[in-house]
């Protein structure tokens, strides 16, 4: 049992030593000693050589845990605890420990879609440094006409997980996530068929998936007016058609030896 306050002073009688003192009240103040917020409440009234019942609700401090109460400011002193004897007016302050942060890092492998990361509703970025023990909530979202193939932690694929979050729940390591796009089932499977559009109504974007190299990509209104020309120079490419006005459009898809025409839905 810890003593804070005079030594309590002895006499003596025939019935052997008793301790002499006064029923007074002491005030025990509490000092945040940097915190963000005050201890509630901020002083507690005690009677001499008696204990404190209940501690205050803790202080708080952005990046430190509260670790205990203390006669130093710099936790070198005596601890307050609920076995304290208090004998004056004292002053405790509270003592920090500062929670290690880590590094979050996360992006897309491969793929068409986006990743972000959020603790507590609020977004994050990426490389930013994060408080130890966070909750971290990473949410992948694919373009359309593609899907989750997989999700990797630090260079490793978590096996047959496919879902759109994945949560880290107690953050203890620099982390790396990553998230991999892929066609959707049902787009692969029509792949035969040379040239696949989709999707097909399309409000945002629209993919063009073919079997050889595309030059170029051409798309005309329904009255044969010239709405956009884009290079591809690759297999599959993308237009952006969420500016154009809803309706039906014919696409001209240039190879370096033929050419062929696709009708496309754009909805807004």
């Amino acid at each position: 049992m810890s003593v804070l306050g005079d030594i309590v002073r002895m006499a003596y009688s025939r019935d052997g030593f008793f301790a002499l003192y006064n029923a007074v009240t002491h005030t025990i103040t509490f000092n945040n000693n940097g915190g963000d917020t005050e201890a509630d409440p901020a002083s507690i009234d005690v009677e001499y050589g008696s204990t404190i019942e209940a501690m205050p609700a803790e202080p708080k401090k952005e990046g430190h845990t509260f670790v205990e109460w203390n006669s130093d400011s710099n936790g070198e002193g005596e601890p307050l605890t609920l076995n304290s004897i208090i004998t004056f007016d004292v002053t405790v302050y509270a003592i920090w420990q500062e929670i290690p942060t880590h590094i979050v890092e996360f992006d897309v492998a491969e793929g068409e879609g986006s990743i972000h990361a959020t603790i507590d509703g609020e977004t994050i970025s990426d490389g930013q440094l994060i408080y130890e023990g966070s909750e971290i909530v990473f949410t992948a979202t694919p373009e359309e006409g593609y899907q989750i193939s997989e999700w990797t932690l630090n260079e490793e694929v978590i096996d047959g997980y496919t879902e759109s979050t994945y949560t880290v729940e107690n953050l203890s390591e620099n982390i790396d996530i990553t998230v991999g796009f892929e066609l959707a089932t049902h787009i692969v499977k029509n792949r035969s068929k040379g040239v696949v559009l989709f999707p097909n109504p399309a409000s945002n974007y629209l993919f063009i998936e073919a079997d050889k190299r595309i030059v170029e990509v051409e798309l005309y209104n329904i009255n044969g007016q010239a709405v956009v020309q884009k290079k591809i120079d690759n297999s599959n490419g993308r237009l952006k058609v969420a500016n154009y006005a809803q309706g039906v459009y014919l696409l001209i898809i240039n190879f370096e030896s033929n050419s062929i025409t696709k009708r496309v839905n754009i909805k807004n």
